[in-house]
């Protein structure tokens, strides 16, 4: 018998359905209770509509790489690898945005491998998705001082952002530069030849006080210093 939420959002309960239910951690389990609350059901109609913008054949493709996480819970991260996969639909939107067409996950072949492939024009194009998620600073700084309300939201205690800015700025920069140089070994692979583009799309998951302001965002990534590489284009995609 399928859920109630199964109409409302297809392609999650698809991956539900196909993904291993007596392994335990399944994030679905509970899946009628996270989207109970409107802002959570908000949240997850917004990737449903994600998933629904890539085509079958994209689709089948995701699947395969997605279903492994949907049981994976880490004991501080939860079910990050679960949502890193989600992530590089982002990338098949952002190259659909820009008229590209036959866009295609990259079978996983070693961890050098690009994730998607796409035509735009006259040009192939290959590019990386990554995700950088929130840091354990912050993490621990969430758990200690914040609790889930009512509404299904987690309220936070306020905290000094001069302090702040300090303990996080450094450490964030240095993960964006070192997941660069490994999005820049990938796009680099020999594997693929005749390639004209070759695109890094970053997905920011800031700590909570720099994603809450949209100009202290564009003035921290144009002062990340990404080394000048002019066969690699950088996109920075902000995570809602």
């Amino acid at each position: 018998m399928k859920p109630e939420w199964a109409e409302d959002f297809p392609r999650l309960y698809e991956l539900y359905s196909e993904s291993d239910h007596a392994k335990g951690n399944n994030y679905f389990d509970d899946f009628d209770k996270i989207i109970s609350y409107p802002h959570s059901r908000s949240k997850y109609k917004i990737l449903e509509s994600e998933l629904e913008q890539i085509d079958d054949a994209a689709w089948q493709a995701f699947k395969k790489r997605a279903l492994p996480y949907v049981t994976v819970r880490d004991t501080d991260r939860q079910w990050q690898q679960l949502f890193d996969a989600f992530d590089e639909v982002k990338g098949c939107l952002w190259l659909k945005s820009k008229g590209c067409d036959d866009i295609r996950f990259i079978p996983k072949g070693s961890e050098t491998t690009p994730d998607l492939r796409a035509r735009c024009g006259t040009y192939d194009i290959l590019m990386e998705v990554k995700t950088i998620n929130m840091s354990d600073a912050e993490i621990l700084y969430r758990r200690s001082n914040s609790e889930i309300g009512s509404d299904g939201l987690r309220h936070m205690q306020a905290r000094e952002i001069g302090q702040w800015w300090n303990d996080s700025v450094e450490p964030l920069k240095k993960k964006i530069m070192s997941t660069y140089e490994v999005a820049r070994q990938q796009l680099r692979t020999p594997d693929f030849t005749s390639i004209h583009r070759r695109i890094a799309l970053f997905v920011i998951h800031f700590d909570l006080c720099l994603s809450l302001d949209s100009q202290i965002f564009d003035e921290f990534l144009a002062n990340v210093g990404l080394p000048d590489d002019k066969g690699i284009e950088v996109v920075f995609v902000r995570a809602q």
